[in-house]
């Protein structure tokens, strides 16, 4: 098992840790190492995602963070592993205590949110866990006002459905009243439609829902929806099943920027599913979406801070780093599970975060 990766950026730090090749006691070992770096550095864990297969896990990670003095938000996912192990891995994203201005955890009955401020912005992390989708968003609205966020504040959301075949037209539905609701326009020219992920994935049968926002009133930063002119925009009406969301969020500070890739399929500029039946093809094109989003945000592969790769079986997951190479990139220090995306016939997705120093500030 290889040790976790770890991405820094002013003072930031992005760690993920792969456990397809672990078994449990080296998921609990590793674990306590995890912890003991994060302390050893002064790191404030601000969330920790977790993608495993035997539950009974997600206790001992949290016990772990809250003897080394953590408490972030913990946003538990089951999925199967690529290689059938008990987890899958870890993402855990911390700022280092020295810059953090504010720090403030609130638990309500099944949402769990966090508000921190960070070089003069203020960021948002939530998670909820729900079952009805229309009380979902209302949900989120009312985490958000907690801490004086708007709808529009939303940078990236990643909405995980059990059994997403069965649920997602209707959950579009409720997503988009909810755009509606709070004057937010999911047409491809709207400026405030967040990026986003929409996965199959689910917690004990719940469907799970994580939001990130920042406050942009400070004129120092703006937002850019980022396109691929080779993918059509989910534009909530022509696009299949009617999700909405922005192919790629970019957040420009004073310091860094910071990319929101949402979940990224084999879809072309006629929104349809390319390459049925081959998932090897699908998957390569993937990556090349992936590779367009970065380099029109003026990123690399190398800037990618935080990854999640879906595929439809473990045979494919083998054939990544032969894909990889076609496509003339390094293997991606991300997470891989097995999930199905919202379209039977598309076999891979993968979603992700890329930050990159202002030129000034290297």
């Amino acid at each position: 098992m290889k040790d976790f990766s770890i991405f820094t950026i002013q003072r930031q730090y992005h760690l993920t840790q792969d456990f397809t090749d672990a078994d449990e006691k080296d998921v609990k070992s590793q674990l306590k190492k995890i912890c003991d770096y994060l302390s050893q550095n002064n790191i404030v864990c601000i969330y920790c995602k977790v993608f495993l297969q035997n539950t009974a896990l997600l206790q001992d990670l949290v016990i772990e963070l809250k003897q080394s003095g953590q408490d972030p938000i913990v946003i538990p996912l089951e999925y199967p592993s690529v290689t059938g192990s008990v987890m899958s891995g870890i993402n855990i994203f911390g700022i280092h205590n020295d810059e953090l201005e504010k720090f403030a955890h609130n638990t309500e009955y099944d949402m769990d949110f966090v508000c921190y401020s960070y070089k003069g912005f203020k960021y948002f992390h939530g998670m909820h866990l729900f079952q009805d989708n229309d009380t979902a968003f209302a949900n989120c609205q009312l985490m958000l006002s907690r801490y004086d966020f708007k709808p529009t504040s939303l940078i990236r959301t990643w909405y995980y459905l059990n059994q997403i075949h069965k649920f997602y037209p209707e959950f579009n539905k409720s997503r988009n009243r909810f755009f509606d609701k709070n004057n937010i326009r999911y047409d491809k020219h709207s400026a405030h439609l967040p990026a986003s992920t929409c996965i199959e994935g689910s917690y004990l049968g719940s469907h799970l829902m994580h939001l990130y926002a920042v406050d942009l009133s400070d004129r120092r930063a703006t937002k850019t929806r980022i396109y691929n002119i080779s993918q059509s925009e989910a534009d909530g009406d022509q696009y299949l099943f009617q999700p909405a969301f922005s192919r790629g969020m970019l957040t420009d500070y004073c310091y860094s920027k910071e990319l929101q890739i949402s979940g990224t399929a084999s879809v072309g500029a006629d929104g349809k599913s390319q390459y049925v039946n081959d998932a090897y093809q699908q998957l390569k094109t993937s990556l090349c979406y992936v590779t367009d989003l970065l380099q029109d945000a003026g990123m690399l592969w190398e800037h990618l801070c935080e990854c999640t790769m879906f595929f439809a079986d473990a045979s494919l997951y083998q054939q990544l780093d032969q894909a990889c190479d076609e496509v003339n990139i390094k293997r991606p220090n991300g997470i891989s599970v097995i999930g199905h995306v919202c379209r039977k016939d598309l076999l891979f997705e993968i979603d992700g975060i890329a930050k990159k120093a202002c030129e000034k500030l290297k």
